[in-house]
Formats: C-alpha cells, sequence, structure tokens
C-alpha cells in the first residue's frame, strides 16, 4: 500500500515540477546568467541557452535554478502550512474538511520531495554539470530518485503530524444506518447539542 502511494505521489511530484516548478527553475538560470554577464540566448521548458563562457559563472547559473526554485517551492510550502490550520478550525462538514486538509498534506509532501529534487539539481548542475546532463536523460534513474525523495517526505510529515490533524483524518463517516441503530440521546446530552 505504501509503494503504491509513493508511485502515486512521485508521479505526482514529477508533473508538479514540470509543470509549475521548472519555470522557476530556468527563471533562476537565466536571471544569475544576466546578473553575471552571460548572454542568455533564449529559454525553453527546461532548458536556457546561452552563449558559453567557460568559466566560474557557469557554475554559478547551475546552483542559481535549483537554488531559485527551491525559493518559490518553499514559499508555496509556508503557505499551505499556514493554511492547513484555518482548515482544521473552520467549521464546515467533516467529510469537506478532511478532503482540504488530506489535499493541503498531499500537496505539501509533494512539494517537500520536489524541494529535494531541486536541490540535488542545483548541486550537480552547479558542480557536475556532465554526470547532471547523464542523470537527467535517464529517467528510470531519475525516478527512483524521486521515489526515494518522496518516501522521506511522507516519513517526515507522518512523523511532525499533530494531534488536531490526526484526529480529524481519523474520523470515520457514520452511515445513516449506524445513526438510526444508535440508541436515542438522554435529554441531558440533548441539550449539550443545542437541539432543546
Amino acid at each position: 500500500m505504501i509503494i503504491v502511494l509513493i508511485i502515486c505521489l512521485s508521479l505526482s511530484t514529477a508533473g508538479f515540477d514540470y509543470l509549475l516548478t521548472s519555470p522557476f527553475h530556468e527563471l533562476g538560470h537565466a536571471l544569475v546568467g544576466l546578473i553575471l554577464g552571460v548572454q542568455i540566448t533564449r529559454i525553453e521548458w527546461g532548458r536556457t541557452h546561452y552563449i558559453s563562457s567557460h568559466d566560474w559563472r557557469e557554475n554559478i547559473m547551475g546552483y542559481a535554478g535549483g537554488l531559485f526554485a527551491t525559493l518559490f517551492l518553499m514559499l508555496l510550502y509556508v503557505i499551505m502550512k499556514r493554511a492547513k490550520p484555518l482548515l482544521v478550525k473552520r467549521e464546515m462538514r467533516v467529510r469537506l474538511k478532511q478532503g482540504l486538509l488530506g489535499a493541503t498534506i498531499m500537496l505539501q509532501i509533494i512539494i517537500l520531495a520536489d524541494v529535494m529534487m531541486q536541490l540535488t539539481a542545483s548541486v550537480l548542475e552547479g558542480s557536475i554539470k556532465d554526470f547532471y546532463d547523464v542523470l537527467i536523460r535517464n529517467v528510470p534513474v531519475l525516478f527512483i530518485i524521486l521515489m526515494i525523495f518522496t518516501g522521506i517526505s511522507i516519513f517526515i510529515h507522518l512523523v511532525k503530524m499533530d494531534q488536531p490533524t490526526i484526529e480529524l483524518l481519523s474520523v470515520k463517516r457514520q452511515t445513516r444506518s449506524s445513526i438510526e441503530n444508535q440508541p436515542p440521546k438522554q435529554d441531558s446530552e440533548r441539550d449539550k447539542d443545542g437541539l432543546n
């Protein structure tokens, strides 16, 4: 069951990274390249083209992509982290609250796994560019690395989960038959519920 969850969240992370994080990654390369005086010729989805300077500036540009994307992801993570308590406290149907809270936690898991990917990319792209270029073309190995990062992210989020979140996510849905089979409430219980 956990392997299926890791695979599904890893696929979601890959899509999230490609659709949302990749533009920020490439923007980081381009912005730092411009600041360092490197001539940027074209920015594509997943690639920044520039006239090579064959010096230290290429290393700095390599580090910049992943670091810039990580800053974006951390901002998004903080926003999601601050939204979670609002969902727990807010008055709404339990099932809706559970769904929103579960989606928030999954998105946080995806973002943290992507942060690990971006930091790894930043180090490799800035220091071992040839190895990085070979690695990004090897999809199976890249996906195994992503699965490892997703598993770590799941573990971190499970360990750090607070008690109100655990309680809310563990509330089971009552069926109509289970409600009908419950004994009638005493008068004092009805008064507590505001049903007088």
